[in-house]
C-alpha cells in the first residue's frame, strides 16, 4: 500500500467542526500546515464531500480515489512549506469508527453521544489528513456545537469556551463566503468550545466526545486532573474506583518508565455503543461501559478484568501514544508491551489481588495453547493496510504471547535493568515513531545476552519449543515432530519462559511428591505443561501415572 507522507509531511492541524447531534450532519473546515516533498500532494479521505480545497490560498482542483481513500492535487511547489485548507461536509457514522453517533435512553428519551474511533485508519472520516502512524503533528480542535448543555472533551484541556444566542448569521459562525453555512433566521444557540494544541501524536490517538455525562474528578500525586466519565443512565458511584486506579495507574508509571506524563489532564468515558474494550486516545480513553463502570455489585473478577482494561490502556499513553511503531507492522510491540504492563502496574497497586497467578493461567496458558497449532502465526506479521490488522492479529498470539516473551525478557534482563533500559527508550524517543529494534538497542547495555538476537527470533517464529534435558523440539498438540530449536537464555521451572518441560516419568513422579513444597509459579509450570501433554498422543502415557 502507497504511504502518503512521501508526498506531505504535517505538522499542524487547525481542525473546526459544526456539528448538529440531531440531523447528524457536521460542516468541518481544516487547515494543515506541512512541508510538501514533491508537486504532487495526496491527503486520505474517506466519505467527506469536500466542497473546496486550497493551497496557500489558492483554490485548486483535485482528485478522488474511493478506493485507495485519497485525494490527490498539486503542491505548486516542492520541498517547501504549504498550507492547505479544506472546507467540507460529513454525516455522523453509525458503524462506531470514524465521528459516529451513539445512542441510550434516559427518562424516556433518547440521549446522543458524538465520539471518535480513529485506531486504525478512521481519522480520515473526520478530516482530510495523512492517515498514517509516522505522520506525527500537532493538533488545534474546535467544536461548534447545536447543543448548548453539552459536555465537549478532547485530547487537551479546553482553551476557551462561551455560549452565543442569535437571531441572525453571525458573523464568526456562518461567514457568507463558506459555502456550507446555513441561512439562519431564527434565534438559536451555539456552544462554541476550543481545546489547547496538543503534542506531536498520530491521527489515530485524535479523539473527541460530546453528549450529556455525568463525572467524578481527582488528580493523581503529580498534579494530573483525572476525571471519569459516564451516561446518565449508569450509577455514578461506579465511577469511583475505576477513578481512583487510573491515578495509582497514572503515578506508577511515572515513576517506573521516568518521563512523567505529558499531558495536563486524563478522562476516561464510557460510551454505550463501543466494539473494542478500550481506546488509548491521549488523553481522552475511551471505553466499552462493561469494561470501565464498577457498581457494587462486581465481584473480585470484575474488578481485576476492568482494573486490567484501565492498565492497559495507560500504558499506552507511553509506550503507543508518547512513542509511536513507525507501521502497524510493530503494532504487536504496542500490544505485548501493554499487556504485560497492564498485569505488572496492577500487580504494584493491589498486590493483594495477586493478578499474576491470572496471567499465568489465562493469558499464558491460552498463548500456548493457541501457539501449538500448525498453522499458527508469528508474533510479529507483515501489514500490507492498516485494514488487515483485524484479520492478521490473533489476540492469543499478539497480545497474550506477545506480553509473555515481553514478561520473559524482563525476567531475564531483571526487573530494574528492564525498566532502565525503558526509561532510556522513553527519553530518547519521546514524540517520535519507532521499530521493535528501537527498544532491543535500548535495552541492550542491560543486558548480558544479545537482546535483538534472542527476541526477534522469538516474536518472528511461530511456535514454541518443549524441553526435555539438553533437548528442544517445536511442540504440538497434534504429536508432529519437527526438530525446531529456539534461543534460550536459561530454562526455569517457574513461569519465566514460553515453552513447556517436558519430564521423565520418574521426574515427574518425584514433583507429584512434593508438589506442596513447590512455590506458586512452580507449581502452575508443571500443572499447565502437564495439561497441554495430557492433550497429545503422549497424554495416555501420563495419564496412567
Amino acid at each position: 500500500m502507497e504511504q502518503l507522507a512521501k508526498y506531505f509531511t504535517p505538522e499542524l492541524y487547525e481542525i473546526e467542526l459544526r456539528i448538529n447531534k440531531d440531523t447528524e450532519q457536521v460542516q468541518g473546515r481544516v487547515k494543515i500546515q506541512g512541508a510538501a516533498k514533491s508537486s504532487t500532494v495526496k491527503l486520505h479521505a474517506k466519505n467527506l464531500k469536500i466542497n473546496q480545497l486550497t493551497v496557500n490560498q489558492r483554490p485548486v482542483t483535485f482528485t478522488e480515489d474511493t478506493e485507495a481513500e485519497t485525494i490527490s492535487f498539486a503542491s505548486q511547489v516542492s520541498d517547501a512549506e504549504i498550507s492547505i485548507e479544506a472546507r467540507y461536509s460529513l454525516q455522523l457514522s453509525h458503524g462506531m469508527t470514524g465521528l459516529y453517533l451513539s445512542t441510550y435512553e434516559y427518562e424516556g428519551k433518547t440521549e446522543r453521544i458524538v465520539s471518535t474511533q480513529f485506531e486504525s485508519h478512521y481519522a480520515r472520516m473526520m478530516f482530510p489528513c495523512v492517515d498514517e502512524p509516522a505522520a506525527k503533528a500537532k493538533f488545534s480542535l474546535k467544536i461548534i456545537d447545536t447543543d448548548p448543555t453539552d459536555t465537549i472533551l478532547s485530547n487537551m484541556p479546553i482553551k476557551t469556551e462561551r455560549t452565543l444566542t442569535y437571531t441572525s448569521v453571525n458573523s464568526e459562525l456562518n461567514p457568507k463566503t463558506d459555502p456550507n453555512a446555513m441561512n439562519l433566521s431564527t434565534e438559536v444557540t451555539r456552544k462554541i468550545v476550543e481545546f489547547e494544541t496538543t503534542p506531536r501524536m498520530s491521527t489515530y490517538l485524535l479523539a473527541l466526545c460530546l453528549g450529556h455525562f455525568q463525572s467524578v474528578t481527582t488528580k493523581n500525586q503529580h498534579g494530573v486532573t483525572i476525571t471519569t466519565y459516564a451516561p446518565l443512565n449508569q450509577a455514578k458511584e461506579s465511577l469511583t474506583e475505576p477513578n481512583q486506579i487510573a491515578g495509582e495507574a497514572l503515578d506508577f508509571y511515572d515513576q517506573a518508565f521516568g518521563v512523567p506524563y505529558p499531558l495536563p489532564k486524563l478522562d476516561q468515558v464510557a460510551v454505550p455503543d463501543f466494539d473494542a474494550g478500550a481506546m488509548e486516545n491521549w488523553g481522552l480513553v475511551t471505553y466499552r461501559e462493561s469494561c470501565l463502570l464498577i457498581d457494587k455489585t462486581a465481584t473480585l473478577t470484575d474488578r481485576i478484568q476492568i482494573a486490567t482494561v484501565i492498565t492497559h490502556e495507560l500504558s499506552h499513553q507511553w509506550f503507543g501514544n508518547l512513542v509511536t511503531m513507525a507501521w502497524w507492522d510493530d503494532l504487536w510491540l504496542n500490544e505485548s508491551f501493554a499487556n504485560m504492563m497492564e498485569y505488572y502496574c496492577l500487580d504494584a497497586i493491589r498486590p493483594e489481588w495477586q493478578v499474576w497467578q491470572e496471567y499465568f493461567v489465562s493469558d499464558c496458558y491460552y498463548a500456548l495453547t493457541r501457539d501449538a497449532s500448525p498453522d499458527i502465526q508469528a508474533v510479529k506479521q507483515a501489514v500490507n493496510h492498516p485494514s488487515e490488522i483485524e484479520t492478521l492479529f490473533d489476540p492469543a498470539i499478539v497480545y497474550a504471547k506477545g506480553s509473555h516473551l515481553m514478561f520473559m525478557l524482563m525476567r531475564l534482563m531483571g526487573e530494574q535493568n528492564f525498566l532502565k533500559g525503558l526509561r532510556d527508550y522513553f527519553e530518547k524517543h519521546q514524540y517520535q515513531n519507532t521499530t521493535g529494534d528501537d527498544l532491543w538497542v535500548a535495552l541492550q547495555p542491560y543486558a548480558e545476552f544479545n537482546v535483538s538476537d534472542f527476541m526477534n527470533q522469538w516474536i518472528t517464529r511461530p511456535g514454541f519449543p518443549i524441553i526435555e534435558g539438553e533437548k528442544q523440539e517445536r511442540f504440538y498438540l497434534d504429536g508432529r515432530s519437527n526438530q525446531e530449536s529456539w534461543p534460550l537464555v536459561q530454562v526455569s521451572d517457574n513461569m519465566t519462559g514460553h515453552y513447556i518441560i517436558g519430564l521423565t516419568s520418574e521426574k515427574l513422579q518425584a514433583k507429584l511428591a512434593h508438589f506442596s513444597e513447590l512455590n506458586q509459579e512452580q507449581q502452575l509450570r508443571l500443572l499447565i505443561d502437564q495439561s497441554l501433554l495430557l492433550r497429545t498422543p503422549r497424554g495416555d502415557l501420563l495419564a496412567s501415572l
